[in-house]
């Protein structure tokens, strides 16, 4: 199911791009890298302890991948990305007076499609980003350490895909040969990743801090 929506949603960008609509504008292609900064939000994202204490920690990652800046104007463009990004959670606490490290990581595919507000039209350009992101699960993993003793296995009851919101700001810096760009962003999961028959409240949140490259 994974392989086949991977496959859709590269034939979708394909086609897409390659439509008379896009031969209209300017299409820039583009790399990118981010370190993310991911947490697990919502009423079910603590980790519970019966005999001791849980703190919800930062999970850093990496991201990285591809992206299409298609501008219509000096003051607007459209940005689909294809990217890989590490989400999870990190847990730090302590269980019956023994401490623990909990490190939860989960891996998408994911395909954000962005408007760009540029508001200045000079060399150095800022910008604002806006848009929906659908993530396609790559893989999902728990981890635990206690008393330098680590144990792994893969995390049953992750939903196969997901859908979020990214909200962001940046600025391109013009170089005469392509453009360089730097932004940050707010990636908020808009649904529930449990796939478990509970079907509790878990989110993914992550903070982005990205740089990037438009060919010209």
């Amino acid at each position: 199911m994974k392989k086949l929506s991977i496959i859709i949603l590269v034939l979708v960008l394909t086609f897409a791009f390659s439509s008379p609509v896009f031969s209209s504008g300017s299409v820039n292609f583009g790399i990118k890298a981010g370190l993310n900064l991911a947490k697990w939000v919502g009423d079910d994202s603590e980790m519970l302890v019966e005999d001791g204490s849980s703190d919800k920690k930062f999970r850093t990652g990496f991201s990285g991948g591809v992206l299409l800046c298609y501008q219509t104007s000096e003051m607007f463009a459209l940005q689909p990305e294809m990217i890989y990004t590490m989400k999870g959670s990190k847990y730090e606490g302590t269980e019956m007076g023994m401490s623990y490290d909990a490190t939860f990581t989960v891996e998408y595919l994911e395909i954000p499609v962005l408007a760009k507000i540029i508001i200045s039209t000079g060399e150095t350009k800022p910008y604002l980003l806006a848009g929906p992101a659908l993530g396609v699960l790559l893989s999902s993993k728990g981890e635990v350490e206690v008393g330098g003793i680590s144990v792994s296995d893969e995390l049953e009851d992750v939903k196969s895909i997901d859908f979020g919101l990214i909200l962001g700001a940046g600025i391109n810096i013009d170089l005469g040969t392509g453009t360089l760009l730097f932004d940050a962003r707010y990636n908020l999961g808009l649904t529930s990743i449990d796939d478990s028959a509970d079907d509790g409240d878990i989110k993914n949140s992550v903070i982005s801090f990205n740089v990037g490259y438009l060919f010209k």
